[in-house]
């Protein structure tokens, strides 16, 4: 918005063959989102709220949204059948419970911003603007790394882990 500098977005609901829009639903700016099950997609938005999609109905809703307000844009997010995590501009990690959305436990992880995240059983995995790469065990004090990397020689903005082969995980730099 031209008036306000709020950067606002879109969501599209497409068939799989591109060719069929199913519907959209005007919101906050999008970073990322991520579908928790066939009847619910996960937004994170610029505006600092995790939001729920429901495709059928094609409405967003922010659960417990003036309670659970993250002070920081949110750029990424998982999910796991324990919690959802998103991370933010300031170098957050925030754990949210599946069902509310509340934040569970939030830590500083990096110290720019967290552009990516990927949960893998009990392993949670972060990379940043500092060009960090870092492993947290969830059972453990997330508040201490298991393991950093210092292989990548700029931002750390994408982490795919590989579910169908053990130990192998992939990430991308700019």
């Amino acid at each position: 918005d031209k008036d306000t500098g709020i950067k606002t977005g879109r969501i599209y609901l497409f068939e799989e063959d591109l060719g069929s829009l199913k519907g959209f639903v005007d919101c906050d700016a999008v970073f990322d989102m991520k579908w928790v099950s066939q009847e619910r997609l996960i937004v994170a938005t610029n505006q600092r709220h995790l939001a729920l999609l429901d495709p059928s109905l094609m409405t967003l809703s922010y659960p417990n949204s003036v309670d659970n307000c993250i002070c920081e844009a949110l750029l990424c997010v998982d999910n796991a059948h324990t919690c959802i995590v998103a991370t933010g501009s300031l170098g957050n990690v925030h754990i949210c419970d599946p069902d509310t959305l509340k934040v569970k436990e939030e830590f500083k992880a990096h110290e720019l911003e967290t552009w990516s995240v990927a949960i893998n059983g009990n392993a949670m995995y972060t990379g940043a603007d500092d060009a960090l790469f870092k492993q947290w065990d969830l059972r453990m004090d997330t508040k201490v790394p298991v393991r950093v990397s210092k292989a990548h020689g700029a931002g750390v903005c994408s982490i795919a882990v590989n579910h169908a082969r053990e130990h192998i995980l992939a990430t991308g730099s700019y």
